[in-house]
């Protein structure tokens, strides 16, 4: 594809003409040759969002039951919990059911993808 001529966008602020500037010079008696204005044009800037990526989906199978945290942080129980939606990145999920081990696994959740965790005590 040929690129596509670029037209330069309008100053921001008004010029001053010559004969304008010869007439402001020879009112205040200054020199023609100083009068040259000076404009600085503003860049322009391009202000993009923010936006943190989707989460990642753990579907969560547990039976008979579990207690679910996430990172240390208490989720629920599963069931009737049977997903979790998580920021992308590695997450530690300790799922724990009254005397027995707990379940714990380190996970990495990308974003828009569902992981599934299986366990039974």
């Amino acid at each position: 594809a040929a690129p596509q001529p670029v037209t330069p966008a309008p100053p921001l602020e008004p010029s001053v003409s010559q004969s304008d500037a010869a007439a402001t010079a020879a009112s205040t008696g200054a020199p023609t040759a100083d009068a040259k204005p000076s404009f600085r044009r503003k860049a322009d800037t391009v202000v993009q969002p923010i936006v943190p990526p989707p989460n990642g989906t753990v579907a969560l199978a547990v039976t008979p039951w579990g207690e679910v945290s996430v990172n240390g942080t208490a989720r629920g129980v599963a069931p009737p919990l049977t997903q979790l939606s998580l920021a992308p990145g590695v997450h530690t999920i300790e799922i724990r059911n009254a005397a027995a081990p707990p379940f714990i696994a380190r996970v990495e959740v990308r974003s828009g993808e569902t992981l599934t965790l299986q366990h039974r005590f």
